[in-house]
């Protein structure tokens, strides 16, 4: 989450006026996160999030994908936020020119990284098998804009900038796109996936977990690079939370033989996806956004462990 919009007392007052949710008290920008803006609402009756949809990773057209995918998988089971409908039952508007939609605030908090345990993980690990089985009827499609196929076209519009974060990384990059195309897998299980299921997306209440947020990167791809995403981010190395989160995950959803062959190339298609988006986000930074980009240089690191060379 983050504010590239900034948003006037009196228009967050006129958005709200179409709900029945009391009076504005005050609205606060939250600088976590990298995509969308992203406010605070305080009313008489309570606290909302207030998200406006930017055109940075996404078209303003698939912001009801987004919501239709959060009901469907909220409907089965997946505690998520669900959006709140203004008076004329819409749940989707306009704020600003852009689509905006207000969402429930949940309680819980994150984990940070180094306080992740275990249990954690396993409980990651089941909701993200969940999360998979739920959304395989979802009918809607939409195509990765950081799939396996479009990171050669991101990393070639960053060959400017890759020289200056760290040598040796466009060589690095460039390997690594021929290894995943050649070894990308076919034919794998596939639906609708969160993509971005990092522990800053999940909410804790009393070591449980409460809630998944932030849907906002969904679409289409093999749910073991889902799974792949999610393991580079809660427990990357071997070891009990590892096996704690695979052992969880298989006993909700058992991988196939081929999707358990395939993890180590999703592994690092899934690393180089990040370093190339965190580079991406450094390099356009304008702290005007109140967003703190994040380094690229932790996947950078973790790519060159799944590479065998850390």
């Amino acid at each position: 989450m983050a504010v590239y919009t900034p948003l006037t007392r009196a228009q967050v007052a006129a958005f709200l006026a179409a709900y029945d949710l009391g009076a504005l008290e005050r609205h606060e920008g939250i600088a976590q996160g990298v995509s969308n803006t992203n406010y605070h609402v305080f009313t008489s009756r309570g606290r909302y999030i207030l998200t406006l949809f930017e055109p940075r990773r996404m078209k303003a057209a698939e912001a009801p994908f987004f919501l239709d995918f959060m009901a469907h998988v909220g409907a089965r089971g997946i505690p998520c936020p669900q959006p709140i409908t203004a008076r004329d039952g819409a749940a989707l508007r306009t704020l600003a020119d852009k689509p905006a939609v207000l969402l429930p605030f949940l309680p819980g908090r994150e984990i940070l990284d180094a306080d992740l345990t275990p249990d954690h993980c396993a409980q990651m690990g089941a909701l993200t098998a969940r999360l998979h089985l739920a959304a395989a009827d979802f009918p809607q499609r939409r195509v990765n804009p950081m799939g396996a196929s479009c990171l050669a076209g991101m990393a070639h519009a960053l060959q400017p900038h890759m020289g200056l974060h760290s040598r040796g990384l466009r060589a690095l990059v460039d390997e690594e796109l021929v290894h995943i195309a050649q070894h990308w897998p076919r034919n794998l299980p596939a639906g609708v996936v969160h993509a971005d299921l990092f522990p800053d997306n999940v909410f804790f209440e009393d070591e449980g977990l409460a809630a998944v947020i932030d849907f906002y990167m969904s679409c289409t791809d093999f749910y073991a690079y889902d799974l792949s995403v999610t393991l580079n981010a809660w427990c990357f190395g071997p070891g009990p939370a590892q096996a704690a989160f695979l052992e969880s995950y298989e006993a909700v959803r058992p991988l196939s033989e081929a999707e358990r062959a395939a993890l180590p190339v999703l592994r690092r298609a899934a690393a180089l996806r990040f370093v190339l988006t965190r580079l991406e986000e450094l390099t356009q930074h304008d702290p005007a956004t109140m967003m703190t980009p994040k380094d690229p240089g932790e996947y950078i690191d973790k790519l060159l462990c799944l590479r065998g060379e850390a």
